[in-house]
């Protein structure tokens, strides 16, 4: 197409006309396209070609000598949006008269009202704006419900269009969400949206569920499946907030050594704590805060990594908890300080190692945010949900012996009473309820005189008076205030276990939750809503809920389960190696039923033995184990301990994050019920879904259950070569030993091998 100068008067002219209609100003240059392009005047490729030129030319004009890093997606889209519109007048001014402009132009507005026809080609969508695509594709979507079939294929690739822009640019996700989302529902969520560009992994995820779950034929699932009161931030605006704080350069930092990336995250993390959010989120935000009315929200990470059919990013972003009970000025800079937290920690260490293990580090990444009101229950000066937990709907692995032997488990739920970060972080000696979807059993290590150890003891819970997240005994909420902790606790009398009466107290109580999972149909509603969201996303997924109990009518409760996140399940090729039958004289190291993923095996070259001991400086001890998984990222090893990996507490257990295991084969952790020194199963829990995310293995070893096995004389005999990777303080010497597979009695190799057909978990000795 050749440029051709203006015809200045009918240019001036029409622009001129065009300044009186500004809401229809957008669809009055879509019909002049649509003309220019009935009448062949150019093509559409053509013009993009065009567009885009003049779009470049100008940043250079414009003094930007890093485009793609000095301007963000939201910038270029205004920029080619200026310059298209520009050349479509520009041309249409020379094609037509001034007069022709003017039927265009009553033309839209005498139609305005009701449109039987759209106005603009579909083959055109990219070029039209949001707003005329909803408003163009609501009207396909009723004339489709009446019957009119040749709307169809306009309507999908409408609903293309609007999904990528509005929700995910996943093209896995969008072809799943084109069967279960209406144009209306994703109007409604564009409704509840402010920025520019989609609303992210994560968020997109629950919108899908929310949908199908609402969808559903099963009435039951349909009256219990309630919606979050959810806001949105676009994608788009993280890339603003860089380029409006003077902080692109930042995305060098993925590119860094790993500890300089460490040494440098306090300052840069200052640095966004500092920034100034957009200008046009302000009044946006201030209205949000106005319509959560002194509600607690949530305000989580979307990221467009996030939650992705292919290769998603999981569980790397902490979500902020915000009780908001002061005023609504003070809720807005809360709200702001989480929403900079979020962008901040897109470049967290953390975060950027897990992106590097994905092989996603190349990949640019762009924060959605999620603002999600918080349903629950006010009791005393606490409020929190009845319960909140994850689930899957089918697991990768085989948890107990106790299942059918050669079958993966078809899914399983765990739960806490309370907010849900008590489900999804681990701590070194509380205990959620894991329970099994297929077969509702409470665990054996949950009964008998020692249930009460083996219990969840702590609640978290909003502090309504002190305005603060607290963790409280579950002695410290009063009964007669709480009508469900009929069916969650037990009171502790003479060694058995016995109901919670609404008179009584719960400072003997044990949170067995035995009469929610035998008495009510909680565990049913559960199951029924997963086997449908995993037909629906068209493969298995995983969800955290929260729920609300009511007993208006009956002294059973009703459920109202609230999906908070519905993902994807990507089994990384790491925990998908067909094993070979062993060969050769073998001696065997550890064996256990428990946890067995099928199809596993993997050579390793060292056992890393971590030992807490005394009153150590957790935070030195979580350094050299991150610095010593750095050493050994070119062996293969596996960590082992009596105690927990992955606690976010100062207990017992052992306070690490998956980055600073993430080169490990596996994690081995040791359990003697006699002793008391017991692991819960993590599944379900932030630490556990990044390990398998990323391809670690979990192996708990039951001491005294069958066909249990491990040789000690390994362990002492083996010698520690530790200080050929990293030089340990001494008061940290012997909590870490770098143990040898090599060389043990005269064997040459360790095999970790997992498989469903035998049923167990082995490490093995070859010479």
């Amino acid at each position: 197409m050749q440029e051709i100068a203006y015809n200045q008067q009918n240019y001036f002219r029409m622009q001129s006309t065009l300044a009186e209609y500004p809401i229809l100003r957008d669809r009055i240059i879509e019909a002049m396209l649509n003309q220019l392009v009935r009448d062949q005047v150019f093509s559409l490729s053509e013009i993009q070609v065009l567009v885009t030129e003049k779009a470049i030319r100008s940043q250079t004009r414009e003094g930007l000598n890093n485009p793609f890093i000095q301007e963000g997606p939201a910038g270029w889209e205004h920029r080619l949006s200026r310059i298209r519109a520009h050349l479509i007048i520009d041309q249409y001014a020379n094609q037509y008269t001034f007069n022709k402009f003017i039927e265009t132009v009553n033309n839209i507005v005498e139609n305005r009202p009701v449109e039987k026809e759209p106005d603009f080609f579909w083959h055109n969508v990219e070029f039209a704006s949001t707003e005329s695509i909803f408003e163009q594709a609501l009207q396909l979507e009723r004339d489709s419900a009446a019957g009119n079939a040749d709307t169809l294929a306009a309507l999908s690739g409408a609903k293309t269009v609007l999904i990528r822009r509005c929700l995910s640019e996943d093209p896995d996700f969008i072809e799943v969400a084109k069967k279960h989302l209406k144009v209306q529902d994703i109007y409604e969520v564009n409704q509840k949206k402010i920025g520019q560009g989609p609303i992210g992994g994560k968020a997109a995820g629950f919108v899908l569920a929310r949908t199908i779950l609402q969808n559903s034929a099963d009435e039951e699932i349909r009256s219990t499946a309630t919606t979050r009161d959810s806001y949105f931030i676009g994608a788009d605006e993280f890339q603003t907030f860089l380029a409006t704080n003077n902080l692109l350069d930042i995305y060098d930092t993925c590119f860094l050594p790993d500890q300089e990336r460490w040494d440098r995250y306090p300052f840069l993390h200052q640095r966004f704590q500092e920034g100034a959010l957009p200008g046009n989120l302000t009044n946006p935000l201030r209205r949000i805060i106005g319509e959560i009315d002194g509600r607690p929200f949530i305000v989580r990470s979307s990221s467009l990594l996030e939650d992705s059919y292919r290769s998603t990013v999981n569980s790397i972003y902490e979500s902020v908890v915000v009780p908001n009970q002061g005023t609504q000025e003070e809720g807005l800079v809360q709200l702001q300080a989480a929403i900079r937290e979020m962008y901040a920690q897109v470049f967290n260490p953390q975060a950027i190692q897990y992106r590097e293990k994905k092989k996603l580090v190349n990949t640019p990444e762009r924060m959605g945010i999620i603002i999600q009101i918080i349903r629950g229950h006010c009791v005393g000066n606490y409020f929190f949900p009845d319960l909140s937990g994850f689930s899957v709907s089918q697991s990768s692995t085989r948890w107990s012996p106790f299942g059918k032997p050669h079958e993966l488990e078809s899914g399983y739920t765990r739960f806490v009473l309370g907010l849900g970060s008590h489900a999804l972080y681990r701590h070194s000696s509380d205990f959620p309820m894991f329970v099994r979807l297929a077969e509702p059993i409470i665990p054996e290590t949950r009964k008998g005189r020692i249930f009460n150890h083996f219990s969840q003891k702590l609640v978290a819970v909003i502090n309504l008076k002190s305005n603060r997240v607290e963790l409280i005994d579950i002695a410290d909420i009063p009964t007669e205030k709480y009508p469900f902790s009929l069916f969650a606790a037990q009171n502790q009398v003479g060694g058995k276990l016995q109901s919670v009466q609404r008179s009584s107290e719960l400072d003997r109580a044990v949170l067995t939750f035995h009469d929610l999972i035998y008495k009510t149909n909680f565990v049913k509603i559960l199951r029924s809503m997963m086997t449908s969201l995993d037909e629906g996303f068209e493969r298995p997924v995983a969800i955290e809920y929260s729920v609300i109990c009511d007993f208006d009518k009956s002294s059973i409760p009703t459920f109202r389960i609230q999906i908070d996140k519905c993902r994807p399940i990507v089994k990384p090729a790491a925990l998908s190696n067909a094993p070979c039958q062993p060969t050769g004289e073998i001696r065997k190291f550890i064996e256990t039923e428990f946890n067995v993923i099928d199809k596993l095996e993997k050579q390793i070259h060292y056992v890393v033995v971590v030992e807490p001991r005394g009153n150590y400086n957790r935070d030195g001890l979580q350094y050299w184990i991150r610095t010593l998984n750095r050493e050994l990222a070119d062996a293969s090893f596996v960590f082992f301990s009596r105690r927990r990996f992955g606690v976010a507490d100062n207990g017992p257990g052992i306070r690490v994050k998956f980055a600073d295991v993430q080169n490990a084969a596996a994690l081995i952790e040791l359990s003697d019920p006699k002793t008391g020194e017991v692991n819960d199963f993590p599944g379900g829990t932030q630490f556990y879904s990044n390990m398998i995310e990323i391809g670690i293995a979990y192996i708990p070893v039951f001491l005294g259950s069958r066909n249990t096995l491990i040789d000690w004389s390994f362990f002492e005999t083996q010698p520690n070569v530790v200080r050929q990777f990293i030089d340990l303080p001494n008061e940290y010497r012997g909590m870490i030993r770098v143990l040898p597979a090599k060389g043990y009695q005269g064997y040459g190799s360790l095999t970790l091998r997992s498989s469903l057909q035998d049923g167990k978990t082995t490490l093995y000795l070859t010479r």
